[in-house]
């Protein structure tokens, strides 16, 4: 009975806590696939190993609101979580991976600025963004360029 309870004990615990899951699969720059979101809307995720930040932007006119980064937690189920404070409200983001290339971030909002707005819950999915690879131009073989000469040779 003891060991079955002890079992049980460490599979819960196991279960909710930070863990050192590899969050390098959510590197990148991760942008709403709702271009007329008025939530998110762009994500900047850093990370390797169990340790992430990411950067939020959200929906403002005319350009968008900077968050900033905020560290993660990294748990062994794979998600990420991390808080966001102002004066208005605390937003908790679990963010999620649930297929290669899509970014999940769901929000729960808690207002503290004494409106008696209820808590809200919002769900944003992102795809990532590719930057295009510049390719340095390798050296050709077999021949030197020779600077021009100051007096012609009369060969041409």
């Amino acid at each position: 009975m003891k060991r079955l309870f002890l079992a049980m004990a460490l599979i819960l615990f196991s279960v909710g806590t930070a863990g050192a899951a590899d969050s390098r699969q959510y590197n990148g720059t991760w942008i709403n696939t709702d271009t007329n979101t008025r939530g998110l809307t762009k994500v900047v995720v850093e990370g390797s190993g169990g340790k992430a930040s990411v950067h939020v932007w959200g929906k403002c006119s005319p350009q968008d609101c900077d968050w900033g980064w905020s560290n993660c937690n990294s748990y062994l189920d794979g998600h990420l979580s991390t808080r966001y404070r102002d004066d208005i409200a605390v937003r908790n983001l679990t963010i999620t991976m649930p297929t290669p290339g899509t970014l999940k971030v769901q929000v729960h909002t808690r207002f503290i600025d004494d409106s008696d707005r209820a808590d809200q819950d919002a769900t944003y999915t992102f795809r990532r963004v590719f930057k295009p690879v510049q390719q340095t131009p390798k050296p050709m073989g077999g021949f030197q360029v020779k600077p021009p000469a100051d007096e012609p040779t009369g060969k041409y």
